[in-house]
């Protein structure tokens, strides 16, 4: 068993690129010196790759310099946990590349949520998976069978009670459905992204095939390249027709610009892809409702350890891929309101038992329990999985219902809204702090009912109510007698508001997040037997988000050539690795669906369609795989051929080793930031998928291996092309420094 880490990964330096062009002068080299001698043919088709090549700059040896990075600083959780830093750490972690420290805070934030869950789990009444103590395949299926009866029960119930003349119980009419589903949108727009880190170049031999079964779950999370089907696009038009798009103005062109921009056809207004705006205000969202701030930053926390928390991720996935109540009841009230109930009904089908995602998150599990070679192994990966799992259930992803003395109190302002507005023209005071609104335009009976839950929210939270102390309260003394709205509520009415407050907890749900976090400290580590560990500042390695930048020594340059349409076959010397070549050809956008709103647009679904062929997925067109791909999957991936054309080239007694050569450190670098180079790692996987289109020109002599590689050559190039950056200086850059690095000597 080749054993996989567990511990906290450094990242490799990143590298900024100066005198690049020098590449041409080595590609010159090797053409015009090292083969002089060969046959006419040859010679003809050297001098064919000559004339692509114009005024090739004097030679220079190709500079990689590492460069330092300042982190920016994040307030520490220590400092307080506000809504207004769950955002700035939500938007952070959406965006690593300019926010490298943020890894430090959601690895601690992530463990203290782990800590909570489990603590909660163990001291609860209800059947747990912590009931299973001993890892059986049978007692575990039969667990996930009783909870989706449960489901299946509680679902009935609630259609004879709605059959029955029962009201909504989630969504109660259109004007909430807007207000519910805008602040559910953090968690919904992070689907799957815990998911995202598992099936990379580095993801050890053995687990890949367990892996493979989880980025495929990613995958059709993201519409398999059909963005009309990309969950999270999906939702995005939900809120779209429901007018509050103020943050998503998503770009479905996908193509590029021909100029030297990194930054073509980026998703700037995406949730967490703008730099500095937030796709829920503030002032509309006062955040009184943390749950789904906090169960978004656990999911996009999950993705950035992929090594480090795989039985959790596994364990996870099991748990959040299941059908719930909640989604259920969500797609069924939404369809009633004549609001398009698609997402939801998403989450009912792909996920289904049989053969959608619980099954697949089922089978990654149990083959990931056949990977344990002890009894101590298995208990302890057991153990992970289990706390993965009741990570998932004990977060919740939605806004809490409202409370019927909630519904009466918004009845109660209903019903005085016309008046009231008029009332309190020359009221000053603002509702919601300096970002609010004033009462009246809160009560602006033409708007009201857009406006109405929030401004319960506003009020709630506001200075008027003191939470559990209602004579206390302004709202309370200035109806009663003496007070300026005295006589505007009636005595059952502002029983109502006093119940209301007195409802409310004295501990505000930050303040009771904090207790939760100190009350249950310890807790992964004493359940699981082992201590996770702790992430330094220098674990965080800043130079890898660094943007490739380019210097010259000499300020006049000739242009660097095109992209060929081919590469003459004699480009390749024949002594090179094609194992080297398919190891790379895996890592120039593997990194890029790390973030599940960028992957929402055409570009990322182009990068996702490049993505499944190298990982050796089939077109299912418009049909979703689900458990076929499991039970017999479609292909190879270029990981996958690297290793059948390795095994066969050594002897079976002889250890395996297959890693990349350290010549392509730049490439695992640049990689990491796959927003800031996107255009330089364009050109590199032209380069590489041109190279595999002549596997024999480096001696594959295997007609499985050789034909494969073809393949994937031809529907990269088909994706690459329609990404349109063929002519862009950079896409230029990166296809002439892989091609140098193929060709130079080692």
């Amino acid at each position: 068993m080749i054993p996989y880490n567990f511990t906290p990964s450094t990242f490799n330096g990143g590298f900024k690129i100066n005198n690049v062009p020098n590449y041409l002068a080595d590609v010159e080299n090797f053409i015009t010196h090292r083969y002089f001698t060969l046959s006419l043919y040859t010679i003809v088709s050297l001098v064919f790759t000559i004339s692509i090549f114009t005024f090739f700059p004097p030679k220079r040896r190709v500079q990689f310099t590492p460069v330092t990075m300042d982190i920016p600083q994040m307030q520490s959780p220590k400092d307080g946990y506000t809504p207004s830093n769950y955002r700035h750490l939500y938007h952070h972690l959406q965006n690593p590349e300019s926010h490298p420290a943020a890894k430090l805070h959601a690895w601690k934030h992530l463990h203290q949520l782990f800590d909570i869950t489990l603590s909660k789990a163990l001291f609860s009444s209800s059947p747990t998976i912590l009931s299973i103590p001993k890892y059986s395949r049978i007692n575990l299926t039969d667990f996930l069978s009783t909870a989706e009866r449960n489901t299946l029960t509680q679902w009935t119930s609630y259609l004879s009670r709605r059959s029955s003349g029962g009201k909504p119980e989630m969504i109660l009419n259109r004007s909430h459905a807007s207000h519910f589903l805008r602040l559910a949108a953090p968690a919904k727009y992070v689907d799957g992204v815990w998911l995202s880190g598992l099936h990379r170049s580095n993801t050890p031999l053995n687990l890949r095939p367990i892996t493979r079964i989880a980025w495929q779950i990613l995958s059709e999370e993201l519409g398999d390249g059909d963005l009309a089907r990309n969950h999270v696009y999906v939702y995005s038009q939900l809120l779209k027709s429901l007018d509050h798009m103020t943050n998503l103005n998503i770009n479905t062109t996908g193509t590029a610009n021909n100029n030297n921009n990194n930054n073509d056809n980026n998703t700037a207004g995406v949730p967490g892809a703008d730099s500095q705006l937030f796709f829920i205000d503030e002032s509309q969202s006062p955040g009184k409702d943390i749950n789904s701030w906090i169960a978004a930053i656990a999911q996009l926390s999950l993705g950035m350890f992929p090594q480090e928390l795989l039985p959790d991720i596994l364990g996870f996935n099991l748990a959040y891929e299941a059908v719930t109540l909640e989604t259920l009841v969500c797609a069924h009230e939404l369809r009633e309101l004549r609001l398009d109930p698609t997402y939801f009904n998403l989450h009912v089908t792909i996920d289904n038992a049989d053969s959608g995602h619980t099954a697949m998150a089922l089978h990654a599990v149990i083959e990931l329990m056949k990977t344990c070679e002890s009894v101590d192994e298995e208990d302890n990966m057991w153990r992970r999985v289990q706390a993965g799992y009741t990570l998932a259930q004990g977060l919740s992803v939605n806004p809490c219902p409202l409370t019927q003395t909630e519904l009466d109190v918004l009845e109660i302002f209903s019903n005085k809204c016309g008046v009231a507005t008029s009332a309190h023209l020359r009221c000053k005071a603002h509702i919601g702090g300096a970002k609010g609104m004033k009462l009246g335009e809160w009560m602006d009976p033409e708007k009201w009912e857009g406006r109405k839950y929030t401004f319960l929210e506003v009020l709630g939270s506001s200075s008027w109510v003191v939470p559990g102390k209602p004579e206390e309260s302004k709202l309370i003394q200035e109806i009663l007698w003496k007070g300026r709205m005295f006589g505007a509520f009636t005595v059952n009415e502002t029983t109502v508001l006093k119940n209301w407050i007195l409802e409310m907890s004295t501990m505000s749900a930050v303040e009771r997040f904090e207790r939760e976090i100190e009350e249950s400290k310890g807790s992964y580590i004493r359940f699981v037997g082992s201590c996770p560990p702790a992430l330094k500042s220098q674990d965080i390695d800043p130079v890898h988000h660094t943007t490739l930048e380019t210097k010259f020594e000499d300020p006049v340059l000739p242009e660097i050539p095109e992209i060929p349409s081919e590469l003459p076959i004699n480009i390749v010397p024949r002594d090179f690795d094609p194992c080297e070549l398919l190891l790379a050809t895996a890592i120039p956008l593997q990194h890029y669906l790390s973030s599940s709103t960028k992957s929402a647009t055409q570009r990322g679904m182009t990068v996702l369609k490049i993505l499944r062929v190298l990982n050796g997925l089939a077109d299912v067109g418009n049909l979703i795989a689900g458990m076929d791909e499991v039970t017999n999957p479609s292909g190879l991936g270029v990981i996958e051929l690297a290793q059948k054309l390795h095994t066969l080239k050594i002897s079976q007694v002889q250890p395996m080793k297959l890693e990349l050569d350290t010549k392509w450190n730049w490439l695992n670098s640049t990689s990491l930031a796959p927003e800031s180079n996107f255009c330089f790692l364009i050109g590199v996987q032209y380069a590489l998928v041109f190279l595999m289109h002549s596997p024999e020109a480096f001696g594959v002599m295997n007609e499985e291996v050789s034909t494969k590689m073809q393949e994937i050559s031809i529907r990269v190039k088909e994706e690459l092309d329609c990404l349109g950056f063929r002519l862009n200086e950079e896409s230029k850059r990166g296809f002439w420094m892989t091609i140098n690095t193929v060709i130079r000597e080692t």
